[in-house]
């Protein structure tokens, strides 16, 4: 929250400058800055946040697996467990240095793990011309 705030007041002194007639071509020092570490910080707070409220629903759905498709309802199982696990890799990470040093990367490579199951789903219960 501090940041945001630091960011609000930057934004502020770039208004009023304006407002009064000063030169406002380029917002004040640190403005940039400021809107960097903000733009990160929510990229980690609601990566983690989607993961968090994604990992019961993604498995959750196992139930509808045993009902739609009961033969393969155990690879289905596995394939969310496999996903779900990485998820949580994935929570651990970002509270690192490592992670936070790359989190774009990382939150990209979540979002193509996530699809991978849901395709690899798809296509043993036969593609999307399954019933």
């Amino acid at each position: 929250m501090a940041i945001g705030n630091r960011l609000r007041n930057l934004w502020n002194r770039w208004a009023q400058a304006w407002s009064e007639g000063e030169e406002a071509g380029s917002p004040p020092k640190g403005f940039f800055e400021a809107l960097g570490q903000e733009e990160h910080l929510l990229l980690k707070e609601r990566l983690r946040l989607a993961l968090w409220v994604g990992i019961p629903i993604y498995l959750g759905f196992w139930i509808l697996d045993i009902y739609q498709a009961p033969d393969q309802a155990r690879e289905f199982l596995l394939v969310r467990l496999t996903v779900v696990s990485f998820a949580v890799i994935t929570i651990w990470l970002t509270s690192t240095s490592l992670g936070d040093d790359h989190l774009l990367p990382i939150s990209v490579v979540m979002i193509w793990i996530g699809s991978l199951g849901v395709s690899l789903m798809t296509m043993l219960l036969g593609g999307f011309t399954s019933d």
